[in-house]
């Protein structure tokens, strides 16, 4: 498939994304779910511009945690994403891992109980979802890059 042919499709996908955004989320929301297609098996990057009352330098208020849910799994989600860069917007990157073919939808929550108690506000200014088909990328390098796991390192004291 030529380049010509990729952009089409992610141009208008893109489009379709950005109408559902800026969106707030308080501490429990969800979003509305936003559909995409998956042409083949595939993997997919996410980049996230958001931000939120958070503040590393006040007590109780570091941070917000974002659940990242596929096709409205939440028990069996694809992650975690803690927003740490406050009321600037900022770009976090991810990848939602392997994406069978077909229609899936993403939808993402503000998980309070993960959060400083101080986090009352997501702002989700936009969403961008790259097939990772769709750029020149050693494929190997994404499929077998380190999972980065966050625990609380207090937890059993």
């Amino acid at each position: 498939m030529n380049c010509k042919t990729l952009i089409l499709p992610l141009i208008l996908f893109s489009g379709i994304l950005v109408g559902q955004f800026p969106t707030e989320l308080g501490p429990e929301d969800i979003t509305e779910p936003m559909n995409f297609t998956a042409g083949t098996n595939t993997e997919f990057l996410l980049t996230i511009t958001a931000s939120t009352n958070t503040n590393w330098s006040q007590a109780d208020a570091e941070s917000a945690t974002m659940v990242v849910a596929i096709d409205n799994y939440w028990n069996n989600y694809i992650q975690d994403i803690v927003l740490y860069a406050g009321q600037i917007q900022h770009n976090y990157l991810t990848s939602l891992g392997p994406i069978s073919v077909g229609e899936h939808s993403i939808q993402f929550k503000f998980d309070g109980a993960k959060s400083s108690t101080g986090a009352e506000l997501i702002v989700i200014e936009s969403i961008e979802l790259i097939d990772i088909a769709t750029i020149d990328v050693d494929e190997d390098a994404l499929k077998h890059s380190p999972i980065l796991y966050g625990r609380d390192l207090l937890s059993w004291n």
